[in-house]
């Protein structure tokens, strides 16, 4: 739960960073991050666009019904995740 409340901040707070371009309110993100967490090596990871597009793909799914059995259960959840 820590990582979810994490990217709640971080969706929040983005919204309240005020600067001329996408890049320079990246830079003055980051540049908090790193004084906040004494890591100068902070970066971003990955493509930003495609983890937007998962992280909002997951925030998509629509549970109707959860599983009572445990025979349900197994043939719903992904082996390794039980």
């Amino acid at each position: 739960m820590q990582a979810e409340a994490h990217r709640f901040g971080a969706l929040v707070s983005t919204s309240l960073v005020h600067d001329d371009s996408r890049q320079e309110k990246v830079d003055r993100i980051l540049h908090k991050l790193r004084a906040y967490s004494g890591n100068d090596d902070l970066h971003v990871d990955g493509d930003v666009v495609e983890n937007i597009a998962v992280y909002l793909w997951a925030c998509s799914v629509k549970v109707t019904r959860c599983p009572t059995t445990s025979a349900e259960r197994s043939n719903t959840v992904p082996e390794g995740l039980m």
